[in-house]
């Protein structure tokens, strides 16, 4: 009888012992899994905050281009403004050779509306 109660101390150790291993072994498992898991939302994390980085720079990087074609389009506005007063000065402004080949009718139409202008700015003063 001893001995039986002997043999069954040493299976209940031995079960105990292979249940301890067992739970440490789960444990474990548990440990690495929760820890790949950590990992894996990490990993996402930075993926997805590497992600809006991308799309916040491909967005600058639009928004300068349409800065610089708006800009292009403002300087050549500006470039032809200038451009057409030049023009219309040179239409009221005549040179010399220019005055000396019109006609007479020519010359006087000219000289009435340079002298309405000078009246206008006269008014204007």
């Amino acid at each position: 009888e001893a001995k039986r109660v002997r043999e069954d101390q040493a299976k209940k150790k031995k079960l105990e012992s292979i249940a301890k291993d067992v739970l440490q072994d789960w444990q474990e498992e548990m440990r690495r899994w929760e820890q790949k898991k950590a990992e894996d939302e990490d990993r996402a994390k930075e993926l997805e905050a590497r992600r809006k980085q991308e799309v916040a720079e491909a967005r600058l990087r639009d928004l300068k281009e349409k800065e610089n074609l708006v800009d292009d389009l403002l300087e050549k506005t500006r470039r032809q403004r200038q451009q057409a007063r030049q023009e219309n000065e040179r239409e009221f402004i005549p040179t010399e050779a220019e005055l000396e080949a019109k006609s007479e009718d020519d010359l006087r139409r000219l000289e009435s509306i340079l002298q309405s202008r000078l009246n206008f700015i006269r008014d204007i003063k």
